[in-house]
């Protein structure tokens, strides 16, 4: 084979992540101190918790050289064996991690990863929208992921035609796609042309715009298998179900715990809480007994006492009173306060005026202009006050200097469907087409209508901010465009949020902290409901924005922006599980892993070129300065993923605990699905059933590779 065949194909193994997570070494655990349990009785084969439920561990035989075959067996139910884990890969503190793809996409080995082998359903056929030929494959899958393996060709190289070589592991890796990015998964069914016989279908859509079918041909029990591991696996309900609270954590989670990275005291002292400042560090939401969707530490006004706060909470909307997100000793404790809104409404239909409100607000003016930025449209906001849902303040509130302003943020319906239209004009892109079409797709999705105005509010908070003017901001419950709005401006006043650990503080606070409703808008562990809204990815692309502007005022890039993109749904990590702080504390905490100890400890994500320095960032938002975020919308698409002039060796992945001791590859123990057909028997006859122990295996095949548990 030629030098650059070679390296393809050393490329290829080294991004193919379930291959890789089989061939990891093995240790030898300590030996069970209990009997394994009788085998329960047989499960049907697309009952696929059942068939998880009677997994077993591999055991692989002693070699005659003292180490371990390459083919592991099945431990026997009946007797004690040693149980062996195959660990995922964690790279050593000794030895620098090796350069790998950064992002979504780039393939890697997950801590606590299973291969469910029982599971793997062989002569599957992709069809792929815009491309008339099915793909042959088969399906292999983990409890995190399920890749469609595409058969080889019979002169061994990739069976992907031509046209979507830009799918292939060592570009998009389009057909690897965890479980918590499965956003639609519907079964149909449709006659078989010329045949008589009928095919089976799943149709699956992504979180990122990924749309394929897969298409079972005439075997239902594998459509029901694969439908059924979507519900147990893609859509399981509470935390507990998901992949990383089962995955556990690991060891390096006992030295650098990213649960306490943001500590609220010490970060409202670095703001200047002090015994100097107006502005008191409050414990009296402790046990979240004032408001159940804000953090444990809160600061206020000294000067309001507990039961005035008190009623302040039960004023407005869901107990969300006015509390402060950051201020600037430099700028004369100038400070930025957020809230929901209020609960006033007209006449009989609402509280009427709150006089604890309302000297929370002169208490923040400090008898300085205060400005009110409410940051929905104002018919918006009036609507909410005419029906007794909300309200909003009156700019001749008694005895306090204010400006009432309206930042028209549209609300997440405007924002999800705008993120649906262009994915839609994404899709619609065709290389070698110079059609304008695109242009227009863009405009009408308003998608940068929406992010401009993010921006244009961000500058106005900055300008009252630098006149040392106080800003009180909400929207309707005050989780999605308040969030949105505090951190950038965040962000933009404060260089300490602009290194990697400042940039996951902020989320951690904003967002994370004060209740943004990550399980819900982001559908995790369910079906999207009509709540489900893609906001912190909005964010994420207004950072984009500013990040580009000023690329060399951030520790960090574009890879790292993308990678939160990607782990926002990916279930891998709890730092996104639950919609607040309670919950999460409560319920993913004490299981799962957090996420900011891996960005800080990856090297690829700080910028060469970061320049910390002090000072406000104020960037542009007029239209021609924003543009479109490429590598976010066109992760998987060809026009993202142009091929690669040279193609060069990429390192494997790095494992955690180095050993000689090798197991079969995912190629073996899934038999030799991607090898192509034995010559002259060409593929599978339509009207031939395989035999059923080749598709599942159940009895033989369930070997549970029970990856990082002890």
């Amino acid at each position: 084979a030629s030098p650059a065949a070679m390296a393809s194909e050393q490329m290829s193994a080294a991004l193919d992540p379930l291959s890789a997570l089989a061939s990891a070494p093995k240790p030898v655990a300590k030996a069970a101190t209990k009997p394994q349990p009788a085998a329960p009785a047989p499960v049907a084969e697309f009952d696929v918790a059942g068939i998880l439920g009677r997994s077993q561990r591999v055991v692989p035989k002693p070699a005659a050289t003292g180490g371990y075959s390459s083919a592991p067996v099945l431990s026997q139910p009946s007797a004690p064996a040693p149980a062996v884990v195959a660990r995922a890969p964690v790279a050593s503190a000794a030895a620098p991690a090796p350069a790998a793809p950064v992002g979504p996409g780039a393939a890697d080995v997950v801590i606590g990863e299973k291969v469910l082998e029982s599971c793997a359903l062989k002569n599957v056929f992709a069809i792929l929208p815009n491309y008339h030929s099915e793909i042959e494959g088969m399906i292999a899958c983990t409890d995190y992921r399920f890749s469609f393996r595409v058969r080889k060709a019979p002169n061994g190289k990739s069976g992907l035609p031509a046209s979507c070589m830009w799918m292939h592991p060592t570009r998009a890796n389009f057909f690897d796609v965890p479980f918590g990015l499965v956003a639609f998964v519907e079964p149909r069914t449709r006659a078989a042309a010329g045949t008589g016989m009928v095919d089976h279908i799943v149709d699956v859509r992504t979180k990122d715009f990924r749309q394929f079918s897969l298409n079972f041909r005439s075997d239902e029990e594998a459509q029901k298998t694969f439908v059924s591991l979507m519900d147990t696996f893609a859509f399981p309900g509470g935390p507990s179900k998901l992949f990383c609270c089962k995955a556990g954590k690991g060891p390096e989670d006992d030295t650098d715990n990213g649960w306490q990275l943001y500590d609220p005291h010490q970060e409202y002292l670095r703001l200047g809480c002090n015994d100097k400042s107006p502005w008191e560090i409050s414990a009296l939401n402790m046990s979240y007994r004032l408001c159940a969707t804000y953090p444990q530490v809160l600061v206020f006004p000294r000067d309001m006492t507990e039961k005035e706060l008190t009623e302040c909470a039960r004023f407005r909307k869901k107990n969300r009173l006015i509390t402060m997100s950051w201020c600037s000793p430099e700028l004369n404790y100038a400070s930025l306060w957020r809230c929901s809104q209020g609960t006033e409404g007209f006449g009989p239909f609402g509280k009427g005026r709150c006089p604890e409100d309302e000297k929370m607000l002169k208490s923040i003016s400090r008898n300085q202009h205060l400005l009110v930025l409410d940051l929905r449209p104002y018919t918006t906001a009036l609507a909410c006050k005419a029906f007794g849902k909300g309200g909003m303040e009156s700019a001749n509130t008694q005895d306090v200097s204010m400006d009432v302003k309206f930042g028209n943020m549209h609300n997440i319906h405007h924002v999800r469907n705008g993120w649906r239209d262009m994915g839609a004009a994404v899709g619609a892109v065709r290389l070698g087409s110079a059609s304008a079409e695109w242009w227009g797709s863009v405009a009408s999705s308003h998608w940068y209508d929406y992010v401009g105005v993010v921006l244009q509010n961000v500058l106005l908070i900055m300008d009252h901010l630098s006149k040392r003017q106080n800003v009180v901001i909400h929207c309707s419950d005050g989780w999605d465009r308040t969030a949105q709005a505090s951190s950038l401006v965040m962000i933009c006043m404060d260089a300490e949020y602009r290194s990697i650990r400042g940039f996951c503080k902020v989320i951690q606070k904003e967002f994370c902290s004060f209740g943004h409703q990550f399980k819900t808008r982001a559908a995790i562990g369910h079906k999207a409901t009509d709540e489900a809204s893609p906001i912190f990815v909005q964010w994420l692309d207004c950072v984009y924005q500013i990040v580009r502007q000023f690329p060399d005022c951030f520790e960090f890039g574009e890879d790292l922006l993308l990678r939160l993109t990607h782990e926002v749904y990916s279930n891998r990590y709890g730092t996104f599980l639950e919609d607040c702080e309670a919950l999460r504390t409560a319920h993913v905490q004490p299981y799962a892993r957090s996420l900011w100890p891996v960005l800080l400890a990856d090297s690829r994500y700080r910028n060469p070129g970061y320049n910390p320095r002090a000072g406000q960032l104020r960037p542009r938002v007029h239209a021609p300065a924003l543009v479109v975020w490429e590598r976010y919308w066109f992760r998987y698409h060809e026009h993202g993923n142009p091929e690669p002039a040279e193609v060069a060796p990429v390192s494997a992945p790095v494992v955690e605990q180095a050993s000689s001791n090798p197991i079969r590859s995912m190629t073996d123990f899934l038999n030799d699905e991607e090898d192509p057909p034995a010559e002259g028997n060409g593929s599978p006859s339509r009207s031939a059933k395989p035999p059923r122990q080749n598709r599942f295996a159940v009895d033989k095949a369930d070997k549970d590779l029970d990856l990082f548990k002890d």
